[in-house]
């Protein structure tokens, strides 16, 4: 019995930063910003722009605390601009969601890598435009990791024709907990094909040197869309019920 997950993550910044993993390019998640919440944000004050006012920036110092100081330049360059009304405060706080939601996938990837490399797979990465994918061997067994923008992330096995794919499942997860990124599953299928799942296939037909760079040729055709929550249970339920898999 093979499966595949679908799942979002969160960063536990206390966690993390005891990890060389998430210095330096990392330093706006590890002050507590998050993508969802900006862009939130970001949505609330278009919805009523009456609200843009002085008031807005300290909901803007709530979600990007210390911005100024934790921001990558860019970013960071964007907000001062917002602040000096060069720009309009939704518009800026779209770009900085952009670039932690691109650091959140990143963060995840390199988690992922440390985790199955400890874990003793042989791992190989791709990183595309949004999608990042790790493909990580041991034994027969193929283990790929795919990660979007916001840490979304799909895990599919193949080679293991029983159920000791929650066993890899459990490991990693666990090992990734100890690196400090927290699973929300909200998607299993158990799709019963020691070949892989929709993860697989769908890089497998994607194309590439491997299935990494297939995974991630696939994911960047996709459109783009950020979220406001990390946790959406619906989602992939089309994917889930035409495989005949379970929650």
């Amino acid at each position: 019995m093979s499966t595949y997950r679908s799942s979002t993550t969160a960063l536990n910044a206390s966690v993390a930063g005891a990890y060389d993993l998430f210095e330096g390019q990392y330093d706006a998640l590890l002050a507590g910003m998050c993508s969802t919440d900006v862009v939130e944000l970001a949505h609330t004050l278009e919805r009523t722009p009456s609200a843009v006012d002085a008031s807005a920036w300290s909901r803007v110092e709530a979600a990007l605390p210390s911005w100024a100081e934790h921001l990558p330049a860019a970013s960071a360059g964007t907000m001062a601009a917002a602040r000096a009304g060069d720009i309009a405060l939704p518009t800026a706080l779209h770009a900085v969601a952009f670039d932690l939601a691109t650091m959140e996938r990143l963060a995840v990837a390199t988690a992922s890598v440390s985790a199955l490399t400890d874990l003793g797979y042989s791992v190989q990465t791709a990183e595309g435009r949004q999608t990042s994918a790790v493909e990580a061997r041991r034994g027969h067994e193929t283990f790929l990791v795919v990660v979007g923008d916001q840490g979304r992330i799909e895990t599919d096995h193949v080679g293991l024709a029983d159920d000791s794919c929650n066993d890899r499942q459990r490991d990693f997860v666990d090992a990734m907990g100890r690196r400090g990124v927290m699973f929300d599953e909200n998607v299993t299928v158990q799709h019963h094909d020691p070949r892989g799942g929709s993860p697989v296939a769908n890089a497998a037909r994607a194309g590439g040197m491997s299935l990494a760079e297939g995974a991630v040729i696939d994911g960047d055709s996709r459109p783009s869309a950020f979220t406001t929550t990390l946790y959406e249970p619906k989602a992939a339920s089309s994917t889930r019920v035409a495989e005949g898999g379970q929650r």
